[in-house]
């Protein structure tokens, strides 16, 4: 039963929960905020992918189309209409995130504390607003992690049975899902409460929900984890640069908030001994963990992802998001150490002001980043950024909208050299075949699917080519084409002066008809 103190607590955490889902999912669909910022690339690539499902795609594993697809019907052509999903998984993941806390601290404000925290991270701020795999690779992570917790206080191999099905859903969303798996068996071995059968059990479950992308990747000669190797740079050699190493921990304070992740940089110093413990690593019996215990819960979910993020970003290449499921493990640490009964000490001191400055960075975040395209966007007007990140999703729907317009004679048939064209156009000309020019190899997933047939280079077609901005680029690049083809035609129009798109000017989109025939 929750005492009266404590059911206000939760009485107001349910009102700022909700008004922030609330605020996030008015920002997707306001023409003031976030409601007019074009899909990015990849956004418009996954919403292409939900219209053909499959067990696979080039570059992910299948979950973020087929979750996608059940907005189909609902969105239609209202592309930001299908980032509404995402602020929805945020709000579902830190409610898991506060039950793990509550299941493995029996503390509430502990639980309450970690659940608005997450919901308010930046990394959740920032990625909610977007059709990004994250969300869902967060949600089956925090879910995952809720039933794991379970099954080990309880002992129950149903509820390791329900966690084995999340883990397959999650890898089914993005291939870091395997790095839960290695975690949970650690301390499946370490604990020793379940047997090697049960652990065998839950583990084929698991491979067996993700084993059609498994057969997916096999009958296509495994683009997805060509993909990933690429994706670092490994198949061009290796050099160790501490200069990514840094950028790429910068990242890190940045999303998960700077005080939550400096305390769990310097946690491992602390408690590092804890793993070599004489007693009982983790005291199933008691009715909570206390602080240590929930660290060495959570260092057992973070380390092994971070670690090799780490080392990656220093021989090879990251992404700043390449390690985002540890913020559900160091929320559940940080909120358990900042709720913990304590003696007046420094520390204590320090964790007192740690709360309220990270609420207060959190909390600004948020708004800041929902009007972020009208600040970048008076910024840049009165000369004060150099760059605008949100440039980079401009210019793709006014050239679908231009070849839109362009009178085909016969056929549509639309090629083009560029992912960024080509996943843009298939989306926002469904009625069109949208074809890949590269034959030097296999980049996306037009080069996988949808390459440019010898049967259809004999027909009327249409080149979107992405060249270099410069005249000698131009000149050769035609001269390629008349050798290819008989009719080779510039499309001229009054909006095709300067088709530049992700604001660079150093790149040209250039629109060709071409054909084997004479087209007059």
């Amino acid at each position: 039963m929750l005492t009266k103190n404590n059911k206000t607590v939760f009485f107001i955490i349910c009102i700022l929960f909700f008004s922030i889902l609330f605020a996030k999912l008015y920002a997707i669909f306001s023409p003031s905020l976030l409601g007019n910022i074009d899909l990015a690339i990849d956004e418009a690539q996954y919403i292409f992918w939900s219209k053909s499902l499959e067990t696979g795609y080039f570059s992910k594993p299948p979950f973020v189309a087929w979750v996608l697809s059940t907005m189909n019907h609902a969105c239609g052509d209202n592309y930001q209409c299908y980032r509404s999903l995402q602020p929805i998984a945020f709000f579902l993941s830190s409610i898991f995130c506060g039950l793990s806390t509550f299941r493995l601290t029996n503390n509430f404000k502990a639980s309450c504390l970690s659940a608005f925290l997450f919901l308010t991270l930046p990394l959740s701020t920032f990625y909610s607003q977007f059709a990004t795999t994250d969300a869902w690779l967060l949600l089956f992570w925090s879910t995952s992690t809720f039933f794991f917790i379970v099954s080990l206080r309880n002992g129950s191999f149903f509820w390791l049975l329900c966690c084995a099905i999340t883990v397959g859903i999650g890898l089914l969303t993005k291939y870091s899902m395997i790095f839960f798996c290695i975690s949970a068996l650690f301390l499946l071995l370490k604990l020793k409460q379940f047997s090697w059968l049960k652990i065998i059990i839950v583990t084929s479950i698991a491979l067996l929900i993700f084993f059609p992308n498994i057969i997916w990747n096999i009958t296509h000669d495994f683009p997805t984890l060509k993909h990933h190797v690429e994706m670092t740079s490994l198949d061009k050699g290796t050099e160790v640069q501490i200069g990514p190493l840094i950028e790429f921990l910068i990242g890190q304070f940045i999303i998960f908030s700077p005080i939550i992740f400096l305390i769990f940089l310097l946690s491992p110093i602390k408690n590092w001994h804890l793993f070599h413990n004489d007693r009982e690593l983790l005291n199933l019996k008691a009715c909570h963990y206390d602080v240590k215990e929930v660290w060495i819960f959570s260092a057992a979910f973070i380390l092994p992802i971070f670690t090799t993020v780490s080392f990656l970003s220093l021989i090879s290449e990251t992404e700043i998001n390449w390690a985002s499921p540890i913020s559900i493990p160091i929320v559940i640490y940080f909120s358990t150490l900042v709720t913990r009964k304590q003696k007046n000490s420094l520390q204590t001191n320090f964790m007192k002001l740690a709360l309220p400055i990270t609420f207060t960075i959190n909390l600004l975040f948020l708004p800041l980043f929902l009007n972020s395209p009208k600040i970048f966007s008076n910024l840049s007007a009165h000369g004060l950024v150099i760059t605008n990140p949100f440039l980079q999703v401009e210019g793709y729907t006014t050239i679908a909208n231009i070849v839109r317009d362009l009178n085909y004679k016969e056929g549509k048939i639309i090629a083009s050299n560029d992912r960024g064209l080509l996943a843009t156009l298939s989306l926002y000309l469904p009625d069109y075949k949208v074809r890949s020019l590269n034959t030097d190899g296999v980049y996306n997933h037009w080069d996988l699917k949808y390459p440019l047939s010898e049967k259809e280079k004999k027909g009327r077609l249409l080149f979107v080519l992405l060249v270099n901005n410069n005249k000698d680029t131009l000149q050769k690049t035609m001269k390629k084409l008349r050798e290819q083809f008989i009719t080779v035609e510039i499309v001229t129009t009054k909006n095709t002066d300067n088709l530049l798109i992700q604001g660079k000017t150093n790149k040209k989109v250039l629109l060709v008809w071409v054909g084997k025939e004479d087209m007059v």
